[in-house]
């Protein structure tokens, strides 16, 4: 298990519902600074993790890491609570890549010059999420895939993008080291059949044992790691 510090972890909707807000409150010139960068970083996560929840039917939780840290930009968690085990909290670091509008190169070519270049490597327990903003028609995933294979990273590489002009419907797949979690789904329909819109505290017990607590009206906020107060 990854060590953090942070025990307080956020359900994707919280962060989906107080990211939306945290733009509608903000100039333009206030969200060219690197704390709301970070929390686009956490909204793309997040929608993420809607994919995964409905692929896996498992709830996943958030966090915002803070930027003395370092890498990774997010740290998302999962529980796994089995009869006579101990329970069990998994951690995973998560960087994301935004491939934008501006970018004149395929999606390969840039993955392969940024998060994946053996110039600058990660640990291989980082995923990178790759957020498609650019207006494009991606290569079929499988195809991506086997033009990764030469690459030396492991890393697991995620591809998201919005799939419908109007709709808040997208699609993520994982196309390295393998291909996996590949699923459509609709972020608004989602948000509305999931319970889990508050917070999540993980407290150590005996035998260093895991205990969840899910308060659903605790009074913490997403992004308190990046001094935004509303």
């Amino acid at each position: 298990m990854i060590i953090t510090t942070d025990n307080i972890w956020f359900s994707p909707i919280n962060v989906l519902y107080h990211y939306a807000r945290l733009e509608s409150l903000l100039l333009s010139t206030e969200r060219k600074t690197r704390s709301f960068k970070k929390a686009k970083e956490a909204y793309h996560t997040a929608i993420m993790l809607m994919g995964i929840i409905k692929f896996q039917q498992r709830q996943y939780w958030l966090q915002v890491v803070k930027d003395e840290e370092g890498s990774p930009d997010i740290r998302t968690g999962t529980y796994v609570i089995e009869a006579d085990k101990p329970k069990e909290f998994t951690i995973q670091e998560v960087e994301v890549v935004d491939f934008e509008q501006h970018s004149d190169e395929n999606i390969v070519d840039f993955l392969k010059r940024t998060k994946l270049s053996p110039k600058r490597p990660y640990p291989s327990y980082i995923t990178f999420l790759c957020n498609v903003s650019k207006t494009t028609l991606l290569p079929p995933y499988r195809q991506i895939h086997d033009k990764l294979k030469s690459v030396i990273a492991k890393n697991s590489v995620v591809v998201l993008g919005k799939i419908h002009p109007q709709k808040h419907i997208y699609r993520i797949c994982q196309v390295h080291p393998e291909i996996d979690l590949l699923v459509d789904f609709d972020v608004m329909k989602e948000a509305y059949n999931k319970k889990y819109r508050g917070v999540l505290k993980l407290k150590r017990g005996i035998n260093d044992n895991l205990s969840f607590i899910y308060l659903p009206n605790e009074k913490h906020y997403p992004f308190e790691a990046l001094d935004y107060k509303f």
